[in-house]
C-alpha cells in the first residue's frame, strides 16, 4: 500500500508559552513518523533558545521541553485515496495507523479504511472523503438487504413503475450476486454494516 501522510506538528508546552512553531513532515511508515517526532523536539527546542536563551540558561527549557507534541494539521493519502481530516486525531493514533499497514494486518484500502475507523472511534462516512469511494449504509448484513439497498439506490425501478415488478424481484439473489460477483463488499464495524462497492 502506497502511504503518504503530510503533517504539521506542534509542541503543547511552547504554544503555552506564546510561541507557535509547527513544521510539516512528510511519513510513508512509522519509523519515520517516530524520525520526524524526534526532529521536532530539536527544532523546538532550539528555536526556544534563539527566541529566549534565558529560558535555557535557567534550565526551563531542557531536552523534556518539548515531549507533548500534537498534530495541527495533516493529510493522509492511501492507495490514492484521500482520508478525510478529522481534528482529534493524535500522534498515538497515526503510529497504530501506520504500524496496522506495515503489520499487514489489512489487504486494502477499504480494510484500512475500517481499521482507522475502529481505531479513531469515527464512523465510514466520516472518514472516507464521499467522492473517493461509494458506499451504502446497509442495516444488517444480510444478500436482502445488499439487493434491496443497492437496487432502490441505484434506481433500476426507476423506468418501471410497475409495483408488480417490484413486489417479486428477488432481492436475496441479487444481492448474493452482487457480492460474489465482486461488485460490492460487505464490512461490518462495531456500530455499522456498509455495501463498498469494488
Amino acid at each position: 500500500m502506497n502511504v503518504n501522510l503530510e503533517l504539521w506538528l506542534g509542541c503543547e508546552a511552547s504554544y503555552g508559552d506564546g510561541f507557535l512553531f509547527d513544521k510539516k513532515y512528510i511519513v510513508s511508515d512509522s519509523s519515520e513518523l517516530d524520525d520526524a517526532k524526534e526532529d521536532f523536539k530539536k527544532h523546538v527546542i532550539e528555536s526556544i533558545g534563539k527566541a529566549r536563551p534565558d529560558w535555557v540558561n535557567d534550565g526551563y527549557v531542557s531536552d523534556s521541553y518539548a515531549e507533548e507534541l500534537y498534530i495541527a494539521d495533516y493529510e493522509l493519502t492511501i492507495d490514492d485515496i484521500f482520508i478525510e481530516p478529522d481534528n482529534g486525531e493524535s500522534l498515538y493514533d497515526m503510529g497504530n495507523l501506520l504500524e496496522t499497514i506495515e503489520n499487514n494486518s489489512v489487504n486494502n484500502p477499504i480494510d484500512l479504511l475500517i481499521a482507522w475507523a475502529k481505531n479513531t472511534g469515527q464512523s465510514l462516512d466520516e472518514v472516507i472523503s464521499d467522492d473517493e469511494i461509494s458506499y451504502y449504509e446497509l442495516d444488517e448484513n444480510t444478500h436482502h438487504e445488499l439487493g434491496y439497498v443497492i437496487a432502490h439506490e441505484t434506481g433500476i425501478f426507476d423506468n418501471d413503475s410497475s409495483q408488480t415488478l417490484k413486489d417479486y424481484f428477488d432481492y436475496e439473489s441479487y444481492g448474493r450476486d452482487l457480492e460474489l460477483g465482486g461488485d460490492f463488499t460487505i464490512i461490518e464495524t462495531d456500530n455499522n454494516t456498509y455495501a463498498v462497492m469494488g
